[in-house]
């Protein structure tokens, strides 16, 4: 299982991890695989999940931010039916 949180950054959750305020996630992380991940650019949550979930860049999967290409240079709203 891969848990990933958006814009919880390492120095935002580190004095918080320390001060004993999130007990459920020192646990998964006492007890699981914790690691920084290095992210591609742009940073926009639709791209980088698209790309962790198929392994592929975007331009490989489509996604561009919360649309896909279907076309060349023809853009629409994404979907889960149609950008699966």
């Amino acid at each position: 299982m891969l848990l990933g949180f958006d814009g919880a950054a390492p120095n935002l959750i580190a004095p918080l991890l320390a001060e004993g305020r999130l007990p459920a996630i020192q646990r998964l992380i006492d007890e699981g695989a914790y690691g920084t991940l290095r992210s591609d650019r742009p940073t926009k949550s639709a791209i980088i999940w698209n790309s962790i979930a198929t392994g592929k860049t975007m331009l490989k999967h489509g996604i561009i931010d919360w649309t896909y290409a279907n076309q060349p240079a023809s853009w629409s709203p994404t979907r889960t039916a149609s950008a699966a």
